[in-house]
Protein backbone atom coordinates (compact mmCIF):
# COMPACT_ATOMS: atom_id res chain seq x y z
CA UNK A 1 0.00 0.00 0.00
CA UNK A 2 2.68 2.35 0.42
CA UNK A 3 3.79 2.00 -2.72
CA UNK A 4 0.57 2.93 -4.43
CA UNK A 5 0.43 5.79 -1.95
CA UNK A 6 3.42 7.43 -2.54
CA UNK A 7 2.54 7.15 -6.32
CA UNK A 8 -0.42 8.70 -5.35
CA UNK A 9 0.84 11.38 -3.67
CA UNK A 10 2.94 12.56 -6.57
CA UNK A 11 0.57 12.27 -9.08
CA UNK A 12 -1.80 14.67 -6.84
CA UNK A 13 1.13 17.47 -6.88
CA UNK A 14 3.22 15.88 -4.21
CA UNK A 15 0.64 16.16 -0.91
CA UNK A 16 -1.91 13.59 -0.34
CA UNK A 17 -5.11 15.35 0.31
CA UNK A 18 -5.37 14.28 4.10
CA UNK A 19 -3.10 13.71 6.90
CA UNK A 20 -4.80 10.38 8.13
CA UNK A 21 -6.68 7.62 6.19
CA UNK A 22 -7.58 3.82 6.79
CA UNK A 23 -8.03 0.95 4.66
CA UNK A 24 -10.36 -1.95 6.17
CA UNK A 25 -10.52 -5.22 4.65
CA UNK A 26 -12.52 -7.83 5.31
CA UNK A 27 -11.95 -11.13 3.88
CA UNK A 28 -14.19 -13.62 3.92
CA UNK A 29 -14.05 -18.12 3.54
CA UNK A 30 -18.15 -17.97 2.62
CA UNK A 31 -20.05 -15.89 -0.29
CA UNK A 32 -22.59 -13.66 0.28
CA UNK A 33 -26.26 -13.50 -0.89
CA UNK A 34 -25.13 -11.85 -4.66
CA UNK A 35 -22.27 -13.65 -4.42
CA UNK A 36 -20.36 -10.58 -5.08
CA UNK A 37 -17.60 -8.43 -4.26
CA UNK A 38 -16.94 -4.81 -3.36
CA UNK A 39 -15.36 -1.85 -1.89
CA UNK A 40 -16.98 1.94 -0.74
CA UNK A 41 -15.55 5.34 -0.19
CA UNK A 42 -15.45 7.42 2.62
CA UNK A 43 -14.42 10.55 3.41
CA UNK A 44 -11.36 9.58 5.16
CA UNK A 45 -11.29 5.63 4.68
CA UNK A 46 -12.56 2.96 2.51
CA UNK A 47 -13.98 -0.28 3.13
CA UNK A 48 -13.27 -3.32 1.06
CA UNK A 49 -14.91 -6.73 0.67
CA UNK A 50 -13.01 -9.61 -1.15
CA UNK A 51 -13.12 -13.69 -0.68
CA UNK A 52 -9.96 -14.97 1.05
CA UNK A 53 -7.28 -15.74 -1.44
CA UNK A 54 -3.81 -16.19 -1.42
CA UNK A 55 -1.56 -12.98 -1.47
CA UNK A 56 0.37 -13.97 -4.49
CA UNK A 57 -2.97 -13.59 -6.60
CA UNK A 58 -4.85 -11.43 -5.43
CA UNK A 59 -1.98 -8.55 -4.78
CA UNK A 60 -2.07 -6.44 -8.03
CA UNK A 61 -6.29 -6.54 -8.10
CA UNK A 62 -6.07 -5.11 -4.49
CA UNK A 63 -3.72 -2.48 -5.55
CA UNK A 64 -5.79 -1.46 -8.47
CA UNK A 65 -8.99 -1.51 -6.50
CA UNK A 66 -7.35 0.66 -3.12
CA UNK A 67 -6.26 3.15 -5.72
CA UNK A 68 -9.45 3.58 -7.53
CA UNK A 69 -10.97 4.06 -3.81
CA UNK A 70 -8.54 6.56 -2.41
CA UNK A 71 -8.92 9.10 -5.51
CA UNK A 72 -12.39 9.37 -4.79
CA UNK A 73 -11.28 11.84 -2.16
CA UNK A 74 -10.75 13.68 -5.25
CA UNK A 75 -14.27 13.46 -7.17
CA UNK A 76 -17.14 13.19 -6.15
CA UNK A 77 -16.05 13.97 -2.11
CA UNK A 78 -14.13 16.87 -2.99
CA UNK A 79 -15.94 17.97 -6.71
CA UNK A 80 -19.26 16.98 -7.34
CA UNK A 81 -22.41 17.88 -8.73
CA UNK A 82 -25.35 19.73 -6.74
CA UNK A 83 -27.30 16.49 -7.51
CA UNK A 84 -24.34 14.95 -5.18
CA UNK A 85 -23.53 17.30 -2.54
CA UNK A 86 -27.73 17.16 -1.63
CA UNK A 87 -28.13 13.26 -2.77
CA UNK A 88 -31.84 12.81 -2.00
CA UNK A 89 -31.15 9.20 -0.57
CA UNK A 90 -34.82 8.25 -0.54
CA UNK A 91 -36.13 9.59 -4.54
CA UNK A 92 -32.10 9.75 -6.13
CA UNK A 93 -31.91 12.30 -8.87
CA UNK A 94 -28.71 11.26 -10.51
CA UNK A 95 -25.82 13.59 -11.63
CA UNK A 96 -25.36 12.87 -15.90
CA UNK A 97 -21.24 13.03 -15.03
CA UNK A 98 -20.51 9.25 -13.87
CA UNK A 99 -17.43 9.60 -16.42
CA UNK A 100 -15.99 11.95 -14.11
CA UNK A 101 -16.72 10.56 -10.53
CA UNK A 102 -16.07 6.92 -11.68
CA UNK A 103 -14.82 7.34 -14.95
CA UNK A 104 -11.86 9.72 -14.49
CA UNK A 105 -11.33 7.76 -10.50
CA UNK A 106 -10.79 4.65 -12.75
CA UNK A 107 -8.31 6.31 -15.29
CA UNK A 108 -6.35 7.66 -12.88
CA UNK A 109 -5.60 4.36 -10.56
CA UNK A 110 -4.19 3.19 -13.50
CA UNK A 111 -2.23 6.11 -14.38
CA UNK A 112 -0.91 6.69 -11.63
CA UNK A 113 1.14 3.61 -11.55
CA UNK A 114 2.48 4.23 -15.25
CA UNK A 115 3.41 7.36 -14.20
CA UNK A 116 5.03 6.54 -10.93
CA UNK A 117 6.70 3.13 -12.92
CA UNK A 118 4.93 0.51 -10.46
CA UNK A 119 3.72 -0.87 -13.91
CA UNK A 120 5.08 -0.64 -17.59
CA UNK A 121 3.67 1.07 -20.37
CA UNK A 122 2.92 -2.45 -22.03
CA UNK A 123 1.08 -3.22 -18.80
CA UNK A 124 -0.97 0.07 -19.23
CA UNK A 125 -1.36 -0.09 -22.79
CA UNK A 126 -2.97 -3.31 -21.94
CA UNK A 127 -5.17 -2.79 -19.68
CA UNK A 128 -6.66 -0.07 -21.70
CA UNK A 129 -6.96 -2.30 -24.61
CA UNK A 130 -9.09 -4.72 -22.06
CA UNK A 131 -11.00 -1.83 -21.42
CA UNK A 132 -11.87 -1.45 -25.07
CA UNK A 133 -12.35 -5.00 -25.86
CA UNK A 134 -14.92 -5.15 -22.69
CA UNK A 135 -16.94 -1.83 -23.38
CA UNK A 136 -17.73 -2.22 -27.03
CA UNK A 137 -18.23 -5.99 -26.77
CA UNK A 138 -20.56 -6.23 -23.35
CA UNK A 139 -21.94 -2.48 -23.26
CA UNK A 140 -23.77 -0.38 -25.80
CA UNK A 141 -21.45 1.64 -27.04
CA UNK A 142 -23.49 4.52 -28.62
CA UNK A 143 -25.53 5.24 -25.74
CA UNK A 144 -24.75 8.73 -24.53
CA UNK A 145 -22.66 8.43 -21.30
CA UNK A 146 -24.46 11.41 -19.78
CA UNK A 147 -27.67 9.72 -20.70
CA UNK A 148 -26.82 6.44 -18.84
CA UNK A 149 -25.08 8.36 -16.25
CA UNK A 150 -28.54 10.15 -15.28
CA UNK A 151 -30.93 6.78 -15.84
CA UNK A 152 -28.11 4.53 -14.56
CA UNK A 153 -30.84 3.35 -11.26
CA UNK A 154 -33.49 2.20 -13.93
CA UNK A 155 -33.09 2.25 -17.77
CA UNK A 156 -29.58 1.66 -17.96
CA UNK A 157 -29.01 -0.01 -14.81
CA UNK A 158 -26.95 -2.78 -17.03
CA UNK A 159 -25.02 -0.13 -18.53
CA UNK A 160 -23.54 1.35 -14.89
CA UNK A 161 -20.54 -0.66 -15.02
CA UNK A 162 -19.27 0.39 -18.22
CA UNK A 163 -18.33 3.48 -15.92
CA UNK A 164 -15.07 1.47 -15.11
CA UNK A 165 -14.76 0.86 -18.99
CA UNK A 166 -15.91 2.80 -21.29
CA UNK A 167 -15.55 5.99 -17.99
CA UNK A 168 -12.31 5.29 -17.57
CA UNK A 169 -11.48 5.33 -21.84
CA UNK A 170 -13.19 8.74 -21.92
CA UNK A 171 -10.35 10.07 -19.91
CA UNK A 172 -7.66 8.55 -21.14
CA UNK A 173 -8.61 10.30 -24.49
CA UNK A 174 -9.70 13.49 -22.90
CA UNK A 175 -5.94 13.54 -21.23
CA UNK A 176 -4.30 12.49 -24.87
CA UNK A 177 -6.16 15.64 -26.48
CA UNK A 178 -5.72 18.04 -23.31
CA UNK A 179 -1.81 17.06 -23.63
CA UNK A 180 -1.89 17.22 -27.43
CA UNK A 181 -2.89 20.75 -27.32
CA UNK A 182 -0.84 22.43 -24.77
CA UNK A 183 2.23 20.34 -25.93
CA UNK A 184 2.19 17.80 -22.96
CA UNK A 185 2.17 20.45 -20.81
CA UNK A 186 -1.73 20.48 -19.83
CA UNK A 187 -3.52 17.41 -18.65
CA UNK A 188 -6.37 15.58 -16.68
CA UNK A 189 -4.58 15.53 -13.70
CA UNK A 190 -3.88 19.42 -14.20
CA UNK A 191 -7.82 19.57 -14.56
CA UNK A 192 -8.79 17.96 -11.60
CA UNK A 193 -6.46 20.25 -9.67
CA UNK A 194 -8.43 22.91 -11.39
CA UNK A 195 -11.91 21.88 -10.83
CA UNK A 196 -10.37 20.88 -7.15
CA UNK A 197 -9.58 25.29 -6.51
CA UNK A 198 -12.59 26.07 -8.70
CA UNK A 199 -15.32 23.98 -7.00
CA UNK A 200 -14.26 21.90 -3.77
CA UNK A 201 -16.08 19.94 -1.16
CA UNK A 202 -18.22 23.04 -0.65
CA UNK A 203 -18.73 24.22 -3.42
CA UNK A 204 -20.93 21.98 -5.94
CA UNK A 205 -21.24 22.65 -9.66
CA UNK A 206 -24.60 22.71 -12.08
CA UNK A 207 -24.53 19.33 -13.80
CA UNK A 208 -25.51 21.06 -17.30
CA UNK A 209 -22.55 23.77 -17.18
CA UNK A 210 -19.37 21.31 -16.63
CA UNK A 211 -18.60 20.75 -19.93
CA UNK A 212 -18.26 24.94 -20.96
CA UNK A 213 -17.03 25.34 -17.48
CA UNK A 214 -14.15 22.82 -18.40
CA UNK A 215 -13.85 24.04 -21.96
CA UNK A 216 -13.36 27.56 -20.75
CA UNK A 217 -11.00 26.11 -18.14
CA UNK A 218 -9.13 24.50 -21.04
CA UNK A 219 -9.50 24.73 -24.95
CA UNK A 220 -12.72 25.13 -26.83
CA UNK A 221 -11.87 22.31 -28.76
CA UNK A 222 -12.82 20.06 -26.14
CA UNK A 223 -16.43 21.37 -25.76
CA UNK A 224 -16.82 19.19 -28.91
CA UNK A 225 -15.10 16.49 -27.53
CA UNK A 226 -17.73 16.34 -24.54
CA UNK A 227 -20.57 16.81 -27.55
CA UNK A 228 -19.50 13.92 -29.82
CA UNK A 229 -18.02 11.38 -27.24
CA UNK A 230 -19.94 12.01 -24.00
CA UNK A 231 -23.21 13.71 -24.26
CA UNK A 232 -23.31 12.17 -28.03
CA UNK A 233 -23.49 8.77 -29.40
CA UNK A 234 -20.12 8.98 -31.59
CA UNK A 235 -17.91 6.23 -30.95
CA UNK A 236 -14.57 7.08 -29.70
CA UNK A 237 -11.83 6.82 -32.52
CA UNK A 238 -9.43 4.96 -30.15
CA UNK A 239 -6.97 4.78 -32.70
CA UNK A 240 -6.29 8.03 -33.90
CA UNK A 241 -5.65 9.09 -30.22
CA UNK A 242 -3.18 6.21 -29.75
CA UNK A 243 -1.34 7.91 -32.99
CA UNK A 244 -1.38 11.26 -31.61
CA UNK A 245 0.64 9.71 -28.94
CA UNK A 246 2.67 7.68 -31.01
CA UNK A 247 0.84 3.84 -30.16
CA UNK A 248 0.89 1.07 -32.50
CA UNK A 249 -1.49 -2.32 -33.17
CA UNK A 250 -0.30 -5.21 -34.46
CA UNK A 251 -2.65 -6.68 -36.96
CA UNK A 252 -6.19 -8.52 -36.21
CA UNK A 253 -6.04 -11.82 -35.88
CA UNK A 254 -8.17 -15.35 -36.02
CA UNK A 255 -8.60 -17.57 -33.44
CA UNK A 256 -10.92 -20.63 -31.98
CA UNK A 257 -12.62 -19.76 -28.66
CA UNK A 258 -15.04 -22.15 -26.90
CA UNK A 259 -18.41 -20.72 -27.25
CA UNK A 260 -21.73 -20.33 -24.87
CA UNK A 261 -24.05 -19.81 -27.57
CA UNK A 262 -23.22 -16.03 -28.56
CA UNK A 263 -26.70 -15.16 -26.01
CA UNK A 264 -27.37 -11.99 -24.32
CA UNK A 265 -27.46 -12.20 -20.55
CA UNK A 266 -28.93 -10.16 -17.97
CA UNK A 267 -28.21 -9.96 -14.64
CA UNK A 268 -30.76 -9.49 -11.55
CA UNK A 269 -29.73 -8.87 -8.04
CA UNK A 270 -32.64 -8.84 -5.61
CA UNK A 271 -31.96 -9.18 -1.40
CA UNK A 272 -32.73 -12.74 -1.60
CA UNK A 273 -30.22 -13.64 -4.74
CA UNK A 274 -28.24 -12.73 -7.82
CA UNK A 275 -29.90 -14.38 -11.16
CA UNK A 276 -27.97 -14.76 -14.35
CA UNK A 277 -30.98 -14.99 -17.05
CA UNK A 278 -30.93 -15.58 -20.72
CA UNK A 279 -32.51 -12.48 -22.00
CA UNK A 280 -31.91 -12.42 -25.56
CA UNK A 281 -31.40 -15.46 -28.34
CA UNK A 282 -31.13 -13.17 -31.39
CA UNK A 283 -28.06 -14.27 -32.89
CA UNK A 284 -27.26 -16.77 -31.03
CA UNK A 285 -25.03 -19.49 -32.37
CA UNK A 286 -25.48 -23.67 -33.05
CA UNK A 287 -24.10 -24.13 -29.99
CA UNK A 288 -26.94 -22.35 -28.01
CA UNK A 289 -29.60 -24.24 -30.31
CA UNK A 290 -27.72 -27.70 -29.07
CA UNK A 291 -28.39 -26.62 -25.90
CA UNK A 292 -31.81 -25.88 -26.36
CA UNK A 293 -31.53 -22.31 -24.44
CA UNK A 294 -34.86 -20.74 -24.19
CA UNK A 295 -35.20 -16.92 -22.82
CA UNK A 296 -35.75 -16.75 -19.02
CA UNK A 297 -33.56 -19.13 -18.32
CA UNK A 298 -31.47 -18.85 -15.08
CA UNK A 299 -28.53 -20.50 -15.09
CA UNK A 300 -27.73 -22.25 -11.75
CA UNK A 301 -23.98 -24.20 -13.07
CA UNK A 302 -21.84 -24.77 -15.80
CA UNK A 303 -20.12 -27.82 -16.01
CA UNK A 304 -20.18 -27.63 -12.13
CA UNK A 305 -19.27 -24.11 -11.61
CA UNK A 306 -21.71 -22.28 -9.79
CA UNK A 307 -22.84 -19.13 -11.42
CA UNK A 308 -24.44 -15.95 -9.89
CA UNK A 309 -24.41 -12.03 -10.76
CA UNK A 310 -20.99 -11.61 -8.83
CA UNK A 311 -19.09 -14.43 -10.75
CA UNK A 312 -21.24 -14.79 -13.72
CA UNK A 313 -18.32 -13.63 -16.13
CA UNK A 314 -15.23 -15.41 -14.51
CA UNK A 315 -17.02 -18.65 -14.31
CA UNK A 316 -17.17 -18.76 -18.16
CA UNK A 317 -13.59 -17.53 -18.67
CA UNK A 318 -12.64 -20.66 -16.18
CA UNK A 319 -15.28 -22.93 -18.03
CA UNK A 320 -13.86 -21.82 -21.21
CA UNK A 321 -10.57 -21.99 -19.83
CA UNK A 322 -10.98 -25.69 -19.08
CA UNK A 323 -12.69 -27.02 -21.77
CA UNK A 324 -11.88 -27.47 -25.73
CA UNK A 325 -14.32 -28.46 -28.81
CA UNK A 326 -15.96 -31.86 -28.31
CA UNK A 327 -15.92 -31.66 -24.63
CA UNK A 328 -18.88 -32.36 -22.80
CA UNK A 329 -20.99 -29.73 -21.22
CA UNK A 330 -23.42 -29.48 -18.44
CA UNK A 331 -25.46 -26.47 -18.04
CA UNK A 332 -28.18 -26.19 -15.17
CA UNK A 333 -30.82 -23.78 -14.88
CA UNK A 334 -34.08 -23.02 -13.30
CA UNK A 335 -36.87 -22.39 -16.20
CA UNK A 336 -40.29 -21.67 -15.77
CA UNK A 337 -42.50 -24.11 -17.54
CA UNK A 338 -46.76 -24.63 -17.70
CA UNK A 339 -48.78 -22.94 -14.77
CA UNK A 340 -45.64 -21.15 -13.52
CA UNK A 341 -44.12 -23.28 -12.25
CA UNK A 342 -40.43 -23.39 -11.96
CA UNK A 343 -38.42 -26.70 -12.62
CA UNK A 344 -34.38 -27.22 -12.57
CA UNK A 345 -33.64 -28.28 -16.25
CA UNK A 346 -30.32 -30.15 -17.29
CA UNK A 347 -29.39 -29.17 -20.94
CA UNK A 348 -26.07 -31.12 -22.51
CA UNK A 349 -24.51 -31.15 -25.31
CA UNK A 350 -20.68 -31.18 -26.51
CA UNK A 351 -18.50 -27.78 -26.26
CA UNK A 352 -18.42 -25.78 -29.77
CA UNK A 353 -15.50 -23.82 -30.83
CA UNK A 354 -15.79 -20.56 -33.41
CA UNK A 355 -13.44 -18.05 -35.49
CA UNK A 356 -13.35 -14.91 -33.48
CA UNK A 357 -11.26 -11.99 -34.06
CA UNK A 358 -8.38 -11.47 -31.86
CA UNK A 359 -7.70 -7.74 -31.73
CA UNK A 360 -4.45 -6.66 -32.24
CA UNK A 361 -1.83 -5.98 -29.17
CA UNK A 362 -1.12 -2.01 -28.51
CA UNK A 363 2.13 -1.27 -29.03
CA UNK A 364 4.58 2.02 -28.58
CA UNK A 365 5.61 2.83 -32.18
CA UNK A 366 9.46 2.31 -32.86
CA UNK A 367 8.75 4.90 -35.99
CA UNK A 368 7.26 7.42 -33.73
CA UNK A 369 7.70 11.09 -34.84
CA UNK A 370 9.49 13.45 -32.24
CA UNK A 371 6.54 15.32 -31.42
CA UNK A 372 4.71 11.84 -30.31
CA UNK A 373 7.40 10.86 -28.61
CA UNK A 374 7.17 13.95 -26.61
CA UNK A 375 3.46 13.68 -26.07
CA UNK A 376 3.77 10.25 -25.30
CA UNK A 377 6.66 10.97 -22.71
CA UNK A 378 4.46 13.60 -20.97
CA UNK A 379 1.53 11.04 -21.35
CA UNK A 380 2.67 7.74 -19.62
CA UNK A 381 6.65 8.37 -19.44
CA UNK A 382 7.72 5.91 -22.48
Amino acid sequence: MSEILEAQELYLGGELPVNKYAFLFYFTDTAGVSGGIGALEHKNSSVYFFPETPIEQIAAFLRNVCAHEFFHIVTPLNIHSQEIADFNFIKPEMSKHLWLYEGQTEYAAHHAQVKAGLITADEFLNRMQGKIETSTQYYNDTLPFTVMSENCLDTYKNEYTNVYEKGALINMCLDIELRRLSKGKYGTQELMRDLGHQYGKDKAFNDDELFDNIASLTYPQIREFFRLYVEGDYAIPYERYFEYAGVTRSPVTMEKKVTLGNISLNYNITDEESEVIIGDLTGSNAFAQQMGYKVGDKFISINGISMTTGNANDAIDVWKAQTKAGDKVVIIVERVIDNDKIKQVKLKGKAMEIDVEKPGVLLIDANATAEQIALRKAWINQ
